[in-house]
């Protein structure tokens, strides 16, 4: 009778919506509908998570511990609870792991989402986001190469990593199957099907080009439209600057919110200057909803043929795509038609058999790269 394997996985941020938290769910939910019958997967989460946040609780064990602040849960809190559990492969899935695996006693997967916090140009807002990056840079630039598997999201920071770090790392794209089964019956209808808008998730951090977009929404001069734009408080700069009967911006809203402005936008406008991923086009192509893009990786390896590509950095190239997308019924259509085509290959079975053969390799101690 062959033995199981024992995966740990750090479930900190569960309950958080966006971000890091959307990839734990979509990562716990692939791993539990498609489970590997020789891997059991467990997830330590703080006790401030409750039960009904746990994500496949039938097939998935769970295991509360004190709730710390995350640098003391990941750098001492873990490897407590290591020593003590002892599974054949911890994974870390949110950029960092604990400095003490460096020392070679664990096999463990790090996920490393980007790098984009390491380059000079990067700009961090908000308080929050300054430590966030300290520490991620911090801890990042002391990693060593002791066997641990690497796993990004996407082909442009797999590169990324081997550049900045040395490592290799196998990439695998995060569906929003999780997600999407959670909104699909709960959609509320905030906008008239009848009232045509674009919808831009941007935020206000340069490289979301949220100012450029909204200057060339504008100039397009488009009679009937609105630009909807979410990813920010109503606080901010840009909120005060330009909203208008044209443009108006959500503010933070709910995931079932954000849902429905995907579901009746007429596309969504997500010309990113840099992304480690670009999670705004999956979900574009998942709510069957064309997509304008930037003309750069990850979007264009993301978007595949899925999607309007444009210049991010000239105001022009977006206004064109705009009025494209605005007076062009056929092509709507086929980018719908490919977007979904995409999707296919975006999935949580993909995911979860990529992870698992990730585990093994860990586990076995056998170099691999799923892609």
């Amino acid at each position: 009778m062959t033995s199981k394997y024992n995966v740990l996985i750090d479930g900190y941020y569960l309950n958080k919506n966006r971000g890091l938290g959307r990839y734990v769910k979509e990562l716990l939910f692939s791993l539990g509908k498609f489970n590997d019958t020789n891997i059991n997967i467990s997830v330590m989460v703080p006790s401030s998570i409750k039960s009904e946040e746990f994500i496949f609780p039938e097939k998935i064990s769970y295991f509360t511990f004190p709730k710390l602040p995350f640098p003391l849960w990941e750098q001492l809190l873990i490897p407590y609870i290591v020593k003590k559990m002892k599974p054949d492969v911890f994974h870390s899935p949110y950029n960092t792991k604990p400095l003490l695996f460096n020392k070679g006693f664990q096999s463990h997967v790090v996920t490393i989402h980007d790098l984009m916090y390491m380059e000079e140009s990067h700009k961090s807002v908000g308080l929050y986001q300054k430590i966030g990056n300290k520490y991620r840079k911090w801890v990042v630039s002391r990693i060593v190469d002791n066997g641990q598997k690497i796993v990004t999201v996407s082909k442009k920071s797999k590169n990324d990593i081997m550049k900045h770090l040395g490592f290799e790392s196998s990439y695998i794209y995060t569906p929003v199957e999780y997600t999407y089964s959670c909104l699909k019956n709960k959609q509320i209808n905030i906008r008239s099907n009848k009232e045509n808008y674009f919808f831009h998730v941007g935020g206000t951090s340069p490289h979301k080009n949220t100012e450029k977009c909204i200057k060339a929404f504008l100039a397009s001069e488009l009679e009937g439209y609105k630009l909807i734009v979410s990813g920010m408080g109503k606080e901010c700069d840009l909120c005060k600057k330009y909203e208008s009967e044209k443009v108006y911006f959500t503010g933070w809203i709910s995931d079932e919110e954000i849902a429905a402005y995907y579901k009746n936008a007429k596309a969504v406008v997500f010309p990113s200057l840099k992304e480690g991923y670009g999670l705004p086009i999956i979900e574009a192509f998942t709510f069957g909803i064309p997509v304008i893009t930037s003309n750069l990786d990850p979007m264009m390896e993301i978007a595949g043929n899925a999607a309007v590509f444009v210049n991010p950095f000239s105001l022009e190239s977006i206004l064109n795509a705009l009025n494209r997308i605005a007076k062009d019924d056929d092509l709507r259509k086929q980018l719908i038609k490919n977007g979904q085509k995409r999707i296919e290959q975006i999935s949580s079975k993909n995911m979860a058999k990529s992870m698992y053969k990730i585990y093994m390799g860990a586990i076995t101690n056998e170099k691999s790269c799923v892609y």
